[in-house]
């Protein structure tokens, strides 16, 4: 794209900015606030007769090439990689809101100053004059697109939204069961296999559907795509996190019981011992992704980053990581093993017995250490026996780990830590 896009703009002598990194380009594609992920070249024309040159330019250099929508701009038509907005050239052109935080500002005709709003869809201020429409450059896409998203499957609650897509609750007319839809946009999350989002739901879709029937996945009913995006929907499972039920315990000041602690604990060593015998490393067992049932059975959601590792030779794994859950081999991205699932276990544990996740405890090196001394402070009649499996699991050389969930589960019981 860039290479696509210099000619045009250096002809012009427009001002532009663009990532100059890879990492930079990672973070605006999957860190950068929902709005405007994946805006890679920013260009600020001098007026509205060059902005329409340029628009038309770039729209021809880049046609075919593939590239994210933009979610606070518009297209100057459907597919196209060339977005415009109306916002603030001047970064020191500002306002605080009621808070006293500073927000980026628009002058307005009349000489006041507001909010320059960066929402997740086109939100141009009402003064604004649309050059792009005038000069004819713009498609509009269809008012409804084709497919069950909006037919078929009515979204009414959004539980999470991201840069690479959403989360929502939908009601299924045909069944009139309510589902969970996860949403991949195309051409975000981008690895440097070329593999984006949706290829990241449809491991996570393959996953479901070959681990159906065990105990712990939410069941997959649907696979779609429409407007480039992909969609699944899965079974909707109305259960706490364990990361709502354990905060909610503590803010009551209920932390569990040691009764409690090892009933979950036990469950959490089942579904791994489970998953691992069937040659599957998780990969992201955090308290967000486990749902603790009523009757204390647990169910594992978010499998994208989840790993086959035995077997045939597999695709390499996704990348990805939830800080704090995540050993130091899975962040340098080293080749997956059943260690990486001991590391996320212990972060786990950390997160039962405290109420507080492990990302503070900074460098892995210092992480063990660190650890057994916020629980001595919070649980202090933990027993030693639990305090050496936590300290064990958090070790940053997967050597000093557990070598296996059978061998933790055994000593938990009173054997040896070997």
């Amino acid at each position: 794209v860039l290479e696509a896009c210099l000619p045009v703009l250096l002809r012009e002598g427009s001002a532009f900015k663009v990532a100059s990194t890879t990492a930079q380009l990672s973070f605006l594609e999957n860190a950068a606030a929902r709005s405007q992920a994946g805006k890679f070249l920013t260009v600020y024309p001098e007026d509205d007769a060059q902005a329409v040159r340029l628009a038309q330019a770039l729209e021809e250099a880049t046609q075919g090439l593939p590239g994210p929508r933009i979610l606070s701009d518009r297209p100057l038509r459907p597919g196209s990689l060339v977005h415009y907005r109306y916002g603030s050239f001047d970064n020191n052109v500002v306002l605080y809101d009621d808070l006293g935080q500073v927000v980026p500002a628009l002058r307005a005709p009349d000489g006041s100053l507001v909010p320059d709003r960066r929402s997740p869809w086109f939100d141009p201020p009402p003064w604004a004059q649309d050059p792009f429409e005038a000069a004819g450059l713009v498609e509009r896409p269809p008012l409804h697109g084709q497919g069950p998203l909006g037919t078929r499957y009515q979204a009414f609650q959004a539980l999470n939204q991201r840069s690479k897509g959403g989360i929502y609750l939908v009601k299924d007319e045909e069944s009139g069961h309510i589902r969970v839809l996860k949403e991949a946009r195309a051409h975000t999350q981008v690895d440097a296999y070329g593999r984006d989002a949706r290829d990241r739901l449809r491991h996570e879709y393959a996953l479901l559907k070959e681990w159906e029937g065990t105990p712990w996945p939410p069941k997959a009913y649907d696979l779609f795509e429409q407007e480039d995006n992909l969609y699944l929907v899965e079974e909707h499972l109305p259960f706490p996190t364990l990361r709502k039920y354990i905060s909610d315990r503590f803010l009551e000041g209920r932390p569990l019981s040691s009764e409690e602690l090892e009933r979950i604990v036990e469950a959490l060593l089942a579904l791994l011992k489970g998953v691992h015998s069937q040659g599957l490393l998780l990969r992201d067992l955090t308290p967000q992704n486990v749902l603790l049932g009523p009757e204390g059975e647990l169910k594992l959601i978010d499998w994208e980053l989840a790993y086959p590792w035995k077997g045939e030779k597999k695709e390499p794994p996704f990348p990805g990581h939830t800080p704090g859950y995540a050993s130091p081999q899975q962040v340098r991205g080293e080749p997956p093993a059943p260690t990486d699932d001991l590391y996320s276990f212990g972060g786990l544990l950390f997160f039962l017995i405290t109420g507080r996740d492990p990302l503070f405890l900074g460098e892995p090196d210092t992480c063990p250490r660190r650890a057994l001394r916020v629980v001595e402070l919070i649980a202090p009649t933990l027993s030693s026996r639990w305090k050496e499996a936590l300290e064990g699991c958090l070790q940053p050389d997967p050597r000093h780990r557990p070598p296996s969930v059978d061998l933790l589960e055994e000593f938990l019981k009173g054997g040896p830590y070997a």
